[in-house]
Formats: C-alpha cells, sequence, structure tokens
C-alpha cells in the first residue's frame, strides 16, 4: 500500500478479486456494507459472474470497456520511439487494447520473436517436426532467462527461474494460439480482423494448409 501524501481520506483496491475463496469473501461483507468512515474499497475483477452473489450486491459496479485498437496503436507509438505502425497495430491487436501490456511486450523486444514464430510455423508440416519444437523450446528459456535478467535489473527483484519459464510459454502459446485463429477467419471467411495482418501471407499459407475442422482442433489443443 501507499500512505497518502494529502488529506486523511483512504482507499484499498483489491486485484483479481474473483480469485478470493468463499471463505474470504464472506469476511468482507461486513466491511463492504459498512465500511469505516472516510475509506472507499475498489475491487478489481476480470470475471464477476466467479464472486458471491452477496458480495456484488454490497458494490456498485463498474464496467470498463476495451479502448479501440487504433487508439492503443497511435498511444503506443507516441510512447515507445522507434516502433513501427505495423508492429503498434500488432500488440495493440494481441493485447486487446491494453496499452500497458503492449507496451512491455514491445519494450521486451517480443515482436521479432513473434516473426521468427510465424515464418517457422509457415513451414511447419501437418505432422509437426521435433526441430522446430526444439527451437520454439530454446526461444520460451532465452525468453524467461532474459525475464528474469529484466527483473532484477529494473528494481532488484528476485524473479523465480520456474515463474518466468511459465510466463514465457503461455506468451509463445498465446501468439500460436492467435495465428492458427487468425488462419480460422480465412479459412471460414469470418468478418474480423487479422491480429496477425503485419503477416497476413503466412497466415494465409497455414490457412491453406488445414481444414477449418483441423484448425479448431489445433486451437482447442493449445
Amino acid at each position: 500500500g501507499r500512505a497518502s501524501t494529502r488529506g486523511s481520506h483512504k482507499v484499498f483496491v483489491v486485484l483479481e478479486t474473483e480469485l478470493m475463496s468463499i471463505a474470504a469473501q464472506n469476511a468482507l461483507l461486513k466491511t463492504l456494507e459498512e465500511p469505516p468512515p472516510g475509506v472507499t474499497i475498489i475491487l478489481i475483477c476480470a470475471k464477476p459472474d466467479q464472486l458471491l452473489p452477496t458480495t456484488l450486491s454490497r458494490c456498485a459496479q463498474v464496467n470498463f470497456r476495451r479502448l479501440p485498437i487504433t487508439f492503443v496503436a497511435r498511444k503506443l507509438e507516441e510512447l515507445e520511439s522507434g516502433i513501427a505502425p505495423e508492429e503498434a497495430r500488432f500488440w495493440a491487436g494481441y493485447t486487446q487494447g491494453s496499452i500497458g501490456e503492449a507496451l512491455h511486450l514491445a519494450r521486451a523486444g517480443m515482436y521479432e520473436v513473434k516473426c521468427d514464430v510465424l515464418k517457422h510455423l509457415a513451414g511447419l508440416s501437418s505432422g509437426g517436426d521435433s526441430d522446430t519444437a526444439e527451437h520454439f523450446a530454446d526461444l520460451t528459456d532465452k525468453l524467461a532467462t532474459q525475464a528474469v535478467s529484466a527483473a532484477k535489473k529494473r528494481d532488484g527483484s528476485e524473479l523465480s527461474k520456474s515463474l518466468a519459464s511459465r510466463q514465457a510459454t503461455g506468451t509463445m502459446l498465446e501468439i500460436i494460439a492467435g495465428v492458427y485463429g487468425d488462419a480460422l477467419t480465412l479459412a471460414t471467411g469470418a468478418r474480423r480482423e487479422l491480429i496477425h495482418s503485419d503477416q497476413s501471407s503466412v497466415v494465409e499459407i497455414i490457412a491453406r494448409r488445414f481444414t477449418p475442422t483441423q484448425l479448431a482442433c489445433i486451437i482447442e489443443s493449445l
């Protein structure tokens, strides 16, 4: 928490409220119903349907919509010097309009990684390829190592290699799933903008290689 620099009012912010146990939510009910004078409690929640009805009934719900992709891309270009428009638009679409996450990934040099991943996927046979799998594993390990070093350099924190590896693996799988999602969009003629529009020719190659059913199965597996 941070101490107030002006005034006596206090604001408490609870992140990822949907992860609270039933017991924890029940313990908070009385405080939510009658907070102490001069206190505001903000519950941040991505999945309100996972909260108890009694918790929701004691809160004033404020919904936040996703920011427009064009707006996020423009902001990213303003905040990150040297970033190309096509990269800015990709990260804006990939993060579904999150400026903070887009900026983090762009500064981490992830764009080169994602372009490399797509090139390998374009040459991947339907039966898979052990060399490609090994290449992706090496990439993931490098990303994890970089994340550990970046955390220590940024604020001296010790990010465990195992946690960094899980995060890197998640990012890699999200990128790959996004590629096949784009391929499914092309294969079915769906009216949806491609996330990887900057490498649409690669997506087209993959879309021609698989049927929509196969693509859906790949996405589900990922």
